[in-house]
């Protein structure tokens, strides 16, 4: 086995040890080298070094010295450790002798006296940390006022520290008188407004496409005291916006706001976590968590298509989505995942990444082979039209071998323990494998594959709407509680899931 680099050095020092003549050398080139170095300037002494560099040094020093305290207490540990007992002839052999009565007087003395002055040190080290605090504090107000009356300075005198020592003429000195007025009063007014309008209109009056050509933005909002996060956007799409938004009719904003909302907390959309502890809270609204079923893309395209008269972006679709309306994760998840569900969407996702279809969505891959997804005949596949209808699949390569994931039932024999002996047993499994065959095996699977579940969409959304109908048509004399709300979920995804 080769050597590392560390052991060829050390291998190498030890065989210069036995020669003293070329040891001492060695020795010798390494004291000119160091006398070399320290004459160029690579090397200091401590009293050479700037404030900065010698705290870093004394750093490194508490350092390696804590480290070497550290490696020479596990030594002792683990030679105490290791060290076996005394035997008793050599324990009587070295028993002491008793100490007399001066002896003893003087070993209690000392002990009082070491006694007295460990208290004295962890008075004084209370002590130290108390006014280190004072210091700090101190110190932090001492900042505080400086970084306060650093802007008390008249226009006047903050142009004479700009330009001592410059020679310019009569027109920039006035400039400058003019910028620093300038700034210092509208910094004073915006200070002292108390109304949130105002500051917008501070805000908007100061931004501008100039500042962001020039790079002013940090220092305007600095100059003038108002926080960049108070400008989120840019300044046109700013406008924009709050022309868009809060100018608007505020009726049809509640309108579309509660329509999102009603959307997106629909069972056909998202479902309730079933947890006590399951909740969020957000400006002291606690509400129970709600996990997304799909992709909010997917969510905003079905808002579309069942709200054609409401036009809405993607944008404030999701900036109108509830708080606890989350996406979901794995840990989220308390149903198993659907077979089916989950192998088309490997071959779907396998297809799209070898660029043969336009889309993983699969209501939009069902659209492409029914005429209409709200008929049964067509989702079930006995619509004489398009029952023979399959997904266009763009040019490729179709006899190229891929692989794909695919999730499968398997027979596994297994073996539990029963009163001490060891019993097989044959269980069935379901595993995720790896799929592997030619693009154009993969495509047919695809196709069959969601023929198949075209009716196993149709029937997740029809009950859905019935389960949707039937809580809608309740009427008072009808009792409904949380436990039933949640029973219903479940048996409704676990069916789902199950057919």
């Amino acid at each position: 086995m080769a050597l590392t680099s560390a052991e060829r050095s050390r291998r190498w020092r030890e065989r210069q040890k036995q020669d003293p003549e070329k040891h001492q050398k060695y020795l010798q080139k390494e004291k000119q080298r160091y006398q070399e170095r320290k004459k160029v300037g690579k090397l200091k002494n401590v009293e050479e070094l700037s404030e900065r560099e010698k705290r870093a040094v004394r750093k490194q020093w508490r350092k390696n010295q804590q480290n070497k305290r550290k490696k020479d207490k596990e030594t002792k540990n683990l030679l105490s450790s290791n060290t076996p007992p005394n035997s008793p002839c050599q324990d009587l052999a070295h028993e002491e002798a008793p100490l007399d009565g001066r002896t003893s007087r003087g070993r209690k003395k000392i002990r009082k006296d070491r006694s007295k002055a460990y208290r004295e040190i962890n008075k004084l080290r209370v002590k130290l940390a108390q006014k280190e605090k004072d210091v700090a504090r101190y110190k932090k107000r001492f900042y505080r006022e400086r970084v306060k009356n650093k802007n008390l300075d008249s226009p006047r005198t903050k142009t004479n520290t700009l330009i001592r020592g410059q020679k310019v003429s009569d027109e920039v000195k006035r400039t400058l008188n003019f910028h620093h007025s300038l700034v210092k009063g509208i910094r004073e007014k915006y200070r002292l407004s108390v109304d949130r309008r105002n500051k917008e209109l501070f805000i908007n009056v100061l931004t501008s496409k100039l500042l962001r050509k020039y790079r002013l933005k940090k220092y305007t909002a600095r100059a003038f005291g108002y926080s960049r996060k108070r400008v989120t956007l840019d300044h046109e799409e700013n406008i924009k916006t709050r022309q868009g938004l809060f100018k608007r009719d505020r009726t049809r904003v509640d309108e579309l706001q509660t329509s999102v909302r009603f959307f997106l907390q629909r069972d056909d959309n998202s479902r309730t976590a079933a947890g006590k502890k399951d909740s969020i809270t957000r400006n002291k609204v606690k509400k129970q968590k709600r996990f997304l079923n799909d992709d909010l893309k997917n969510l905003h395209d079905k808002f579309l298509s069942e709200f054609p008269n409401l036009k809405l972006s993607y944008s404030l679709f999701c900036r109108f989505r509830p708080f606890w309306v989350l996406k979901a994760t794995e840990k989220d998840r308390e149903t198993c995942l659907c077979i089916k569900h989950e192998n088309l969407q490997y071959q779907v996702d396998k297809l799209k990444g070898l660029g043969l279809i336009s889309t993983t969505n699969f209501n939009a891959l069902a659209a492409e082979v029914c005429c209409e997804t709200e008929s049964k005949a067509c989702m079930y596949r006995e619509c004489v039209q398009c029952k023979d209808k399959q997904v266009e699949i763009l040019d490729g390569d179709l006899g190229k071998q891929v692989t794909w994931k695919k999730w499968a039932s398997r027979r596994v024999e297994k073996v539990k323990r029963v009163q001490g002996e060891d019993v097989k047993y044959v269980t069935s499994l379901t595993m995720r494998e790896d799929e592997s065959g030619s693009v154009m095996c993969l495509v047919g699977e695809f196709q069959e594959n969601l023929k198949k579940n075209c009716r196993h969409f149709f029937n997740i959304k029809h009950q859905y709407i019935a389960l949707r109908t039937l809580r809608q048509n309740m009427t008072e004399s009808e009792l409904t509680g949380l436990s039933w709300k949640l029973v219903m979920e479940k048996a409704l995804r676990m069916d789902s899931a199950g057919q």
